[in-house]
C-alpha cells in the first residue's frame, strides 16, 4: 500500500511535493468523514444537547439512538445512505409503530447537526417519507366532566394541581415547576419560564388566570417564603416540588380508577383546555398565545369541534322549506 510519505518520495521535485501535499492535504476532511462511526458523532451530539435541548427531549434521542444501534450496531456516517435509512425505518416501523416517527424526527434533527458541524456532506433522513397514518382523534373533557373526574382524587395537593392546569392550559413540566415568585394574583396572570426553567418551546410566556384558577391559588398561598431558595406552588412536605413521573402515574391512576378509556393521560388535560376555549368563541391565534405553541398548526389539532356541535349544524337540511330549495335550483 502506498503511503502520503513514499508518494513524496517517489517524485520529489520541489513542485510535485507541493502538489501532493494539496492533494494529501484537500483528502484530510474526506477521510476525516469516512472515519468518524455514529457513535463518535452521537456521543458529541449528547454533550451538545446536555446544554441545548430538554431532559425529556434527550430521553427521546437516548431512546432513538438505542434503535439505531440494535438494528446495526456502529456504523461509519458514510454508510449511513438512502438505502439503509429506507430498510431501517421498515424495521423500526414494525418494531415501535406508534414512536418510529419521534424517533425519526430526532434522526433528522441529529443528522442535521453532523451536517453543520461537517461529518457528512448531507442529511439523507431528511429525505425519508414516512406512509401517512390514520390519526385518531384526540381525547379531551368538557369542563363539567374533568371537575367531576377531579372531585374524585383524595389527594388535596393532586386535585388542585389537576384543577388549576385545566383552567391555565400548562404542560406537566410547566405546572410542577411553577414558583410563587411568577404568580401575579393581582395582575391576573402567571410567568412561565424563567432562568431556572427552560420552556418547551424557549420562552417565557405570560398565562392569564381566570377566577377558579386564582381562587385555588389564593387557598394555597404559603405563610413563609423562602429567600434563598425556588418557592414551588406544589410541593412535597419537605418543599421540594413533585416529580413529573409521579403526577402523571397518579393522573392515569385516576383515569383507570373511574373507569375512562386508557387513551386519556396528562396532556389530555391541556388538550381540553384548547378545545373548551375554542368551544366558547376564543380565536385559534388567543389560544396558541396561552398554550405557548410556536406553531398555530399544533393549536389546531386541539381545537376539536363537538359532535353535537356537528350534529347542530346539519339539521339546517332538516329546517329548509320546499321553497328554499326551490330558490337553491333543487
Amino acid at each position: 500500500m502506498t503511503t502520503d510519505i513514499d508518494k513524496i518520495k517517489m517524485d520529489a521535485t520541489h513542485e510535485n511535493i507541493k502538489a501532493i501535499l494539496f492533494e494529501i492535504l484537500s483528502e484530510y476532511p474526506q477521510r476525516a468523514r469516512i472515519e468518524k462511526t455514529f457513535i463518535d458523532a452521537y456521543s458529541e451530539y449528547l454533550r451538545w444537547g446536555e446544554f441545548s435541548l430538554s431532559k425529556k427531549t434527550l430521553t427521546g434521542i437516548k431512546t432513538a439512538y438505542n434503535h439505531f444501534i440494535a438494528f446495526r450496531g456502529n456504523v461509519a456516517l458514510h454508510e449511513i445512505d438512502k438505502r439503509f435509512i429506507d430498510q431501517f425505518a421498515i424495521t423500526l416501523m414494525k418494531k415501535a409503530p406508534k414512536g418510529s416517527r419521534v424517533y425519526f424526527r430526532s434522526y433528522r434533527a441529529m443528522f442535521q447537526k453532523f451536517v453543520e458541524w461537517g461529518f457528512i456532506p448531507k442529511n439523507s433522513f431528511s429525505s425519508l417519507k414516512l406512509p401517512k397514518q390514520q390519526r385518531n382523534e384526540l381525547k379531551y373533557f368538557t369542563e363539567n366532566e374533568f371537575l367531576s373526574l377531579a372531585e374524585k382524587e383524595t389527594n388535596q395537593n393532586l386535585r388542585d394541581l389537576f384543577i388549576l392546569c385545566f383552567y391555565l392550559g400548562l404542560r406537566l413540566a410547566e405546572i410542577i415547576n411553577l414558583i410563587w415568585e411568577n404568580v401575579h394574583l393581582e395582575k391576573k396572570f402567571v410567568l412561565i419560564g424563567d432562568e431556572s426553567f427552560i420552556t418547551k418551546a424557549r420562552k417565557i410566556r405570560r398565562v392569564p388566570i381566570c377566577e377558579k384558577a386564582s381562587r385555588i391559588l389564593e387557598k394555597r398561598i404559603p405563610k413563609i417564603y423562602h429567600a434563598n431558595k425556588r418557592n414551588y406552588v406544589f410541593t412535597k412536605s419537605n418543599g421540594f416540588p413533585f416529580s413529573g413521573d409521579w403526577v402523571s402515574k397518579s393522573f392515569k391512576k385516576l383515569i383507570r380508577d373511574s373507569g375512562l378509556s386508557d387513551e386519556f393521560h396528562f396532556h389530555s388535560i391541556r388538550h381540553s383546555t384548547a378545545s373548551n376555549l375554542a368551544r366558547l368563541g376564543v380565536p385559534v391565534p388567543v389560544i396558541q398565545q396561552i398554550l405557548g405553541h410556536s406553531n398555530v398548526q399544533t393549536t389546531m389539532l386541539y381545537t376539536h369541534t363537538n359532535i353535537n356541535d356537528l350534529i347542530n349544524a346539519v339539521t339546517v337540511f332538516d329546517n329548509c322549506t320546499q321553497q328554499q330549495i326551490k330558490n337553491y335550483g333543487g
